[in-house]
């Protein structure tokens, strides 16, 4: 969740992203056991550089969270292969995945008086989360400063969150330990790329 709070210190996950349907269920019971103002994250991905805009779903997504007067958390993440790599990393340069994720916000829906926080991928301190590489803290930096710079040129008014860390103590290849991970993100120069 973010740091920087402004409401609730509640949040939830919600895991409707291949069961739309579920949302509104889903958004309800978050309301109801966390109250107004908490943060629900949701992940949207399948994303590629050539992913025009947000899928209906995620529109939806949204609008329903300012309905219930509750804030969105979008996590954008590439393509699950379901293989031994399970994320597929996004290739270099990563300013065609940024401008993705640039349409992808740019047509998400925003109201006055409502925050959107949007979460740059997920996990890069784990091997299967970066397509089965090595985890490399200056190399996801990479990707979200251009990430980072896209979005607010897109909609200078959305938060960006670096993607949560997993907490481990497993040493590459496999994973690196979220201190060490979160260590080499300042020392590649995160600071400035994120909210």
């Amino acid at each position: 969740l973010p740091g920087a709070r402004t409401g609730s210190f509640y949040g939830m996950h919600t895991f409707v992203q291949d069961k739309w349907s579920d949302t509104a269920y889903q958004l309800d019971r978050v309301r109801e056991l966390m109250g107004p103002g908490a943060y629900v994250k949701q992940l949207c991905y399948r994303i590629t550089t050539a992913t025009p805009g947000p899928e209906s779903a995620w529109v939806s997504f949204v609008n329903g969270c300012y309905d219930r007067g509750l804030v969105p958390v979008i996590r954008l993440a590439g393509v699950y292969d379901g293989g031994p790599g399970h994320w597929v990393k996004p290739s270099r340069p990563y300013s065609g995945m940024a401008e993705a994720f640039k349409r992808v916000v740019a047509g998400l829906p925003r109201r006055d008086g409502h925050l959107l926080y949007v979460e740059i991928w997920n996990e890069p301190n784990l091997a299967r989360e970066w397509g089965g590489r090595s985890p490399d803290p200056a190399e996801y930096v990479e990707l979200l400063k251009v990430a980072y710079s896209a979005i607010k040129a897109a909609d200078p008014g959305a938060l960006v969150i670096t993607a949560g860390l997993t907490p481990t103590g497993t040493r590459p290849p496999q994973a690196m330990p979220d201190d060490e991970f979160l260590r080499g993100m300042y020392e590649a120069g995160m600071g400035g790329y994120y909210d």
